[in-house]
């Protein structure tokens, strides 16, 4: 058997149902041994069982489940999934999605590769939106300083601040059509932890997002860049599969 081409890396927490419904999708995919799944459970036994026990309804190419005991929160959970990853190309989802169809992972790595031939850029899987559902490589990473969600953060901003740099970079691009469905109602109807917590959290990532969008940081070619700037001024230029947002 081939090794997979696409590391999918999906952390959860205290959503069976969603989780379940994820990976049942994942297994549909037109090709399932092409991926790469990992699954990281965080302080969450239950969904662990339910993951281990999804290990025979699936032929993925490789197919692996961690299980934190203490609660580590999003952005650790996906890069601790990151260490893991096998492939140079890897995406991301969350326990409230579900993939379009069932070639969307070969469309996404071909359409990734029309537009990054060099395998250097990030890629939306829904329109008009950052990074918070979406797809890179790992020679990204390594352009990008070498970071993919900035560590310190919690829950919320690493994705707009790698959209960020990644439109700075003038390497960010999202596809026609959705790619993936994310069920922002499940979300607001079932919340992954105490809304007090959250909300301290979120206050504490946005300070951090600002302090960071302050900073320089060097490019290629020795381009010093400032990422403190307004989205809304960058141009959307229409390309013959989707659209890149270019500097």
């Amino acid at each position: 058997m081939d090794d997979p081409k696409l590391s999918v890396l999906l952390p959860t927490v205290n959503r069976p149902y969603y989780l379940e419904r994820c990976l049942y999708s994942l297994a549909e995919t037109y090709d399932p041994k092409i991926l790469e799944v990992i699954v990281v459970c965080d302080d969450d036994a239950y969904s662990a069982k339910l993951a281990h026990g999804f290990q025979g309804r699936a032929r993925f190419g490789k197919y692996r489940i961690f299980h934190t005991e203490e609660r580590v929160y999003a952005v650790t959970a996906f890069n601790y999934a990151l260490e893991h990853s096998t492939c140079e190309f890897f995406c991301w989802l969350t326990d409230l999605t579900v993939v379009r169809f069932k070639g969307w992972a070969d469309y996404a790595l071909k359409f990734f590769l029309e537009q990054f031939p060099d395998k250097i850029g990030v890629m939306s899987f829904l329109v008009d939106t950052g990074a918070g559902i979406g797809m890179t490589t790992k020679s990204f990473v390594k352009y990008n300083e070498g970071e993919w969600f900035h560590r310190k953060y919690k829950v919320h901003y690493p994705d707009p601040e790698l959209t960020s740099r990644a439109i700075l970079m003038g390497r960010f691009m999202c596809p026609a059509v959705d790619l993936v469905f994310f069920d922002k109602e499940a979300k607001k109807k079932n919340p992954a932890m105490d809304e007090k917590v959250r909300y301290v959290m979120i206050q504490e990532d946005k300070k951090l997002f600002s302090k960071r969008r302050e900073l320089e940081f060097v490019l290629p070619h020795d381009k010093v860049v400032n990422p403190n700037y307004d989205i809304l001024k960058f141009e959307t230029v229409n390309l013959p599969l989707g659209r890149k947002l270019n500097v």
